[in-house]
């Protein structure tokens, strides 16, 4: 049996109090005996890092954590479908800091691609429950997503109706526990 385990890493300041799950390890657990599961590290990369070794995807030139990034290409990382979708989006390395907040939109923008990417997986997605209500009345969830993540995708030209949006967001947001 295989399991996932999550961290969370926190927003900044001012972003609200979401988190994002980040795929930290999966666990191989198929002996259930041994005093250690086998562990296989999934690098799940989908931010900025501040470093000297920060690489460009050759193909939509946005920031990688590196050149040789594990996920590049990858069903669970920067698959062709982002890619192909962020070809059109060229990130604008002259205001680094709106390029680091861009990528507040990845993961939605990731979920949304499902429909198109593994329709099956869309639709077990879009079952999860998002709670947009309980999120609209708390006041900070709903205008931060509003602003960091659908008025982003409408920037980058991107069809994707804001109620979806919004839903996804929710269902990233909503504790799975």
């Amino acid at each position: 049996m295989l399991r996932c385990i999550f961290c969370q890493k926190k927003r900044g300041r001012g972003e609200g109090k979401n988190k994002e799950n980040i795929i930290e390890d999966v666990h191989d657990d198929k002996d259930e005996g041994s005093p250690e599961p086998v562990v296989e590290k999934k690098n799940v990369c989908y931010e900025i890092r501040h470093s000297e070794v920060m690489g460009r995807c050759r193909g939509c030139k946005w920031p990688m954590c590196s050149n040789s990034c594990p996920g590049s290409g990858k069903y669970t990382g920067h698959s062709t479908y982002e890619c192909d979708t962020l070809k059109d989006i060229p990130p604008d390395y002259s205001n680094l800091e709106d390029l680091k907040d861009a990528y507040q939109a990845l993961m939605p923008l990731r979920c949304l691609l499902l429909k198109t990417a593994d329709p099956a997986k869309w639709t077990a997605l879009s079952a999860m429950e998002a709670h947009n209500e309980l999120r609209k009345a708390r006041g900070d969830i709903w205008p931060m997503n509003e602003k960091n993540v659908v008025q982003r995708m409408k920037k980058w030209g991107l069809q994707y109706d804001d109620q979806e949006i919004h839903t996804v967001c929710g269902i990233l947001e909503v504790p799975t526990t």
